[in-house]
């Protein structure tokens, strides 16, 4: 998420003079498929071949660890895996998917929730490496993104999340189901467990509760006396804490201190939030963190790998 504050008029009188708005430009920032990109390089996801080989997992990592400082120098253990891309015919033309399976077999279904600037093709591979330790990992195109198009809309982001519960359904196959969301997907991973009561885990990393509080967090303390906040239509009903406050299942929220997209008090409020439901919640928060660098702090991996094992044991 992108904070927009507008300044009103300059006045003497500081009084209702800012308004932080949260609409449909600030929360999403669709990216669309960039088909020339697909044709020159193979393949529709970037860094899809890093499955094939080791060779070619190991050549892909140390590409992207040089051109992003917030991805490991180190490269994990290859997972050989085939992807599958596909379109799930609901609403507007349907939702692109892609389904990355282990060549080793997998008791889980990862279901990856996306930021919202991701797409596919170009944050798939990211989202994948991080989760393919642990099972099969479905990434899926948000409307208006990537290969879904349509609109980015509260409405349209609602009906998504009813229309992606048989896809989760058949690619989980009966086997155990996480849903992992990061920053916008956390809000979108916890609507999608309302509705999929059987999921079994679900990850919350450097998301926030509601967009109220986001508005909050992005207004200065010392201006908080003279803003108004305004929540458009459909993004206010959106709230992470009662969406799950029915969820049996744990819960892993993880927060970076050094998050500056998404202030960790947002993170913080999430697991606090949903520990007074309730919820099996526990609250991971990563000093060194930022918003989308956590996979690079020294027990990311350790915190991630023994939420896992709890899933399993449940």
């Amino acid at each position: 998420m992108i904070h927009r504050v507008i300044a009103c008029a300059a006045a003497l009188s500081l009084s209702a003079c800012m308004v932080v708005s949260i609409d449909e430009t600030t929360v999403f920032e669709p990216i669309a498929y960039d088909e020339a990109l697909a044709k020159q390089t193979g393949q529709t996801m970037i860094g899809e071949r890093a499955f094939q080989s080791e060779a070619d997992w190991n050549h892909v990592w140390k590409s992207r660890a040089e051109a992003d400082a917030g991805f490991p120098k180190q490269a994990a253990p290859f997972v050989e895996a085939k992807l599958e891309h596909g379109r799930f015919g609901t609403g507007e033309g349907g939702l692109a998917y892609t389904l990355v399976t282990r060549a080793a077999p997998a008791d889980a279904l990862v279901v990856r929730c996306g930021g919202n600037a991701s797409t596919r093709q170009r944050s798939g591979y990211r989202y994948t490496v991080v989760a393919i330790p642990h099972g099969d990992v479905l990434l899926f195109d948000y409307p208006g993104y990537g290969e879904t198009g349509g609109t980015a809309s509260p409405e349209r982001f609602q009906q998504m999340a009813d229309e992606i519960v048989p896809l989760v359904r058949e690619k989980a196959a009966g086997r155990k189901i996480v849903l992992w969301g990061h920053s916008l997907g956390g809000l979108v991973c916890s609507e999608l467990a309302a509705r999929l009561p059987e999921t079994d885990g679900l990850i919350i990393e450097t998301s926030a509760r509601n967009a109220r509080e986001v508005a909050q967090a992005w207004t200065p303390w010392f201006a908080a006396p003279f803003v108004r906040i305004e929540i458009a239509e459909g993004f206010g009903d959106i709230d992470v804490a009662n969406a799950l406050k029915d969820f049996k299942g744990p819960v892993l929220v993880l927060g970076g201190e050094r998050d500056g997209t998404l202030p960790v008090q947002l993170a913080r409020s999430v697991g606090k939030a949903l520990k007074d439901e309730g919820v099996a919640a526990e609250y991971v928060e990563f000093v060194g963190g930022g918003h989308s660098d956590l996979i690079v702090q020294d027990t990311f991996a350790d915190v991630v790998a023994a939420f896992f094992a709890r899933v399993s044991a449940t």
